[in-house]
């Protein structure tokens, strides 16, 4: 299934913040934040890019040293917990796969497979924010039926 489909950011639910070489992600559902960095920086944006798995395990294997195989198998888990944590949603293929566009490395670069911290403590007080209780028409509109 992974390698049919690409996948969009799971908005307006998740929010996220791209900094240099880090991805800060918001899930507004759960309270949860995630940090994601380095190589999993790079991958999240072929992702929300529209990249397939097998074009971004080509892609990383291009920029990294690391067997093929190796990225596919780590990608594909990676990819899995993302879905898991409703970060991503998968989208049917419409067509031409989009081209990764990240930068060839000169010489290839170290390969650590990504991974995504995942923070709870500031669930209870996202949680509490009243912007969880309005619909499509904004907030200060409180849903129907809203404590």
């Amino acid at each position: 299934m992974l390698s049919e489909v690409s996948y969009r950011v799971n908005s307006p639910q998740v929010i996220l913040e791209t900094f240099a070489d880090e991805v800060v992600i918001v899930n507004l559902e759960s309270g949860n934040y995630y940090s994601i960095d380095k190589v999993g920086a790079e991958i999240w944006a072929l992702l929300a890019e529209g990249a397939s798995i097998p074009q971004i395990v080509s892609h990383v294997g291009r920029r990294y040293a690391a067997p093929e195989s190796e990225i596919d198998r780590t990608l594909r888990a990676w990819v899995e917990q993302l879905l898991s944590e409703s970060l991503l949603v998968p989208v049917a293929s419409t067509g031409a796969p989009r081209p990764p566009t990240l930068a060839q490395a000169p010489d290839k670069l170290p390969y650590e497979p990504p991974v995504l911290q995942k923070y709870t403590d500031m669930q209870e007080l996202l949680l509490l924010d009243p912007i969880h209780e309005v619909d499509e028409t904004g907030w200060p509109n409180v849903k129907p039926g809203a404590a």
